[in-house]
């Protein structure tokens, strides 16, 4: 009679996830937009002194007709930049994590990605993640319509849809609250026509984008599957080693003892995105991690080689 042998549990394995390498990775290029952009006017802001001039080391000439004309063009197309800069930040994010395995199935990832625009396949990835309605998204839906104005606009106006007005408008109190007094109105209104973003418009964009970033990670670690992710990490790790000639890589990970085994996989977890569990976090599963310890070299190669 056959008895199964249920694997040991590994002793202080414990990892979880609280942020996805996409956002950390969005917080390292966005999280200081708004005091770079303050910093970029208020340079700006200088050059309406006429008595000041450039550096004599500074590599090129400088010689404005009108300071004034040229502090104003200037300054719209700094704003302008810094709008299209966080819109395509986000456009990366929302890639990095339709990507990410044990997130959504084949059939998800598909219909997303095949909606006709970057803002709704992002609006599309936050109504599976259970993520939509909230100020944050609108402004970012309403930024995407902005950038898209600035980077091919023709300067025609280009109206909102009829449902993203209405629940702008319907969030106006909260928005005005939560954005430094941003008018949803005049907002709607500068979008549409030919006016440049305000200071307050571009920084409520930034704040906005990082808000709504911060809810999908939320909801994204909350629908991982965590183990998927974490078996698709390892195999990527150990398939890329073999490609690099290091054919033994599945014994140094395996060499017969599990306890050693699972200080290995943590590790390269650890260097993966995951992070060591703390109370109330949901981690990986401690049987998945006591059976994948316990392979055999030839079971992992199975397992993880791709081959």
């Amino acid at each position: 009679m056959l008895v199964r042998v249920e694997p040991t549990r590994v002793q202080n394995f414990g990892l979880s996830m609280t942020t996805t390498r996409p956002r950390r990775y969005f917080k390292a290029k966005a999280g200081h937009n708004n005091h770079l952009l303050i910093t970029a006017l208020v340079g700006l802001d200088c050059i309406l002194d006429e008595n000041i001039d450039i550096s004599p080391d500074f590599s090129t000439s400088w010689t404005p007709k009108s300071r004034k004309n040229s502090y104003l063009r200037s300054r719209q197309f700094v704003l302008e930049t810094t709008l299209v800069w966080i819109s395509d930040q986000l456009d990366g994010y929302f890639s990095s994590i339709l990507k990410m395995p044990g997130l959504l199935d084949s059939r998800a990832v598909e219909r997303i990605s095949g909606e006709e625009s970057r803002a709704k396949r992002l609006m599309a990835l936050a109504r599976d993640l259970s993520v939509i309605g909230s100020e944050a998204a609108l402004l970012v839906e309403a930024a995407f319509i902005w950038r898209n104005r600035v980077v091919h606009g023709s300067g025609r106006r280009k109206q909102f849809p009829g449902e993203l007005r209405s629940r702008l408008r319907d969030s106006a109190e909260v928005i005005r609250a939560d954005y430094c007094g941003l008018d949803v109105d005049r907002y709607i209104e500068h979008v549409e026509g030919e006016f440049p973003p305000t200071f307050k418009e571009v920084a409520s964009t930034i704040s906005a984008a990082q808000k709504f970033v911060e809810q999908l990670d939320r909801a994204a670690i909350s629908s991982l599957n965590l183990e998927r992710f974490a078996e698709h990490q390892i195999a990527s790790h150990l398939q890329s080693r073999v490609e690099q000639g290091f054919s033994s890589v599945f014994v140094q990970f395996w060499p017969g003892d599990s306890s050693k085994t699972a200080r290995r996989l943590r590790q390269l977890l650890l260097q993966s995105g995951f992070r060591p569990a703390i109370s109330g976090d949901r981690e990986l599963d401690e049987e998945w991690a006591a059976e994948v310890s316990g392979l055999s070299p030839r079971q992992a190669k199975e397992r993880f080689g791709g081959s």
